[in-house]
This record gives structure tokens, sequence and C-alpha cells, in this order.
């Protein structure tokens, strides 16, 4: 293991937020794309 292997859960964490972030960011990009070019 690495010397920090107690740090992984909050790592791993860290790691999922940010891409379900990046996720609901990006959905929200694509319905005001379909948004945009359907007006």
């Amino acid at each position: 293991l690495p010397a920090a292997y107690t740090e992984i859960p909050a790592m791993s964490q860290f790691t999922f937020d940010a891409c379900k972030a990046w996720a609901d960011a990006s959905a929200r990009l694509a319905a005001a794309q379909q948004k945009g070019t359907a007006a």
C-alpha cells in the first residue's frame, strides 16, 4: 500500500464528485444546445 493509503477514500470521493459535476454540467450544456437549436 502507498504510505498515504488512508487518504485514498477522500481522494476517490473528490474524484467522484468532480466527475459527477462534469456529467451534470455536460448534460446541462447538451440541453441548452438542443434548446438553442430548436428555437
